[in-house]
C-alpha cells in the first residue's frame, strides 16, 4: 500500500535499481503509516515489519484480512494482506485472478482492491465509496 500511495497519490518514485530497492521516500511514507523500516546493505530499505499500532489496527478490523490490494497498472504487483507469497517482501506478480474475488474501484482516483466477499469499503484518500467493478 505504501507503493500505491507513493505512485498514485504523491507521484514520487519510491524505488531505485529498476524497482528492486526501496529508497528514502518509501522509508518516510512507510514509517508514517505504521511500518518499521530498516536498511539492508544489498537492497536499501527492504526490511519491513508492522509497528504495534498497525498490528492492533489490523487485529481490530477483521475485514482487512480478506482484502488484496493491487496497483492500477496490471504490469506491476499485487499485495496479499496476511499472506506470505514466497519472497522476502510479500509481493507476488499479478496473474489470473480467481473468480471468487471481487474487485472494488474508487470512482474518483481509480485505486482498486480485491475482496473474497461482498464488502462496503471507502477510499480514504478521496472519501468516496468504492464500487464493485
Amino acid at each position: 500500500m505504501v507503493h500505491m500511495l507513493c505512485d498514485t497519490v504523491l507521484h514520487e518514485q519510491d524505488t531505485s535499481n529498476k524497482g528492486v530497492d526501496h529508497n528514502k521516500t518509501f522509508k518516510r511514507e512507510a514509517d508514517a503509516h505504521g511500518l518499521i523500516v530498516t536498511r539492508s546493505e544489498k537492497y536499501g530499505y527492504s526490511h519491513t515489519e508492522p509497528a504495534d499500532t498497525l498490528l492492533q489496527f489490523v487485529l481490530n478490523h477483521d475485514e482487512l484480512r480478506e482484502i488484496e490490494m493491487c496497483r492500477a497498472n496490471p504490469s506491476l504487483v499485487s499485495i496479499g494482506i496476511g499472506t506470505h507469497t514466497g519472497n522476502s517482501n510479500g509481493i507476488k506478480p499479478i496473474g489470473k485472478v480467481s473468480t471468487h474475488h471481487r474487485k472494488y474501484v474508487c470512482p474518483a482516483c481509480g485505486c482498486s482492491c480485491r475482496a473474497t466477499k461482498v464488502i462496503n469499503i471507502a477510499c480514504l484518500d478521496c472519501n468516496e465509496q468504492m464500487i464493485e467493478a
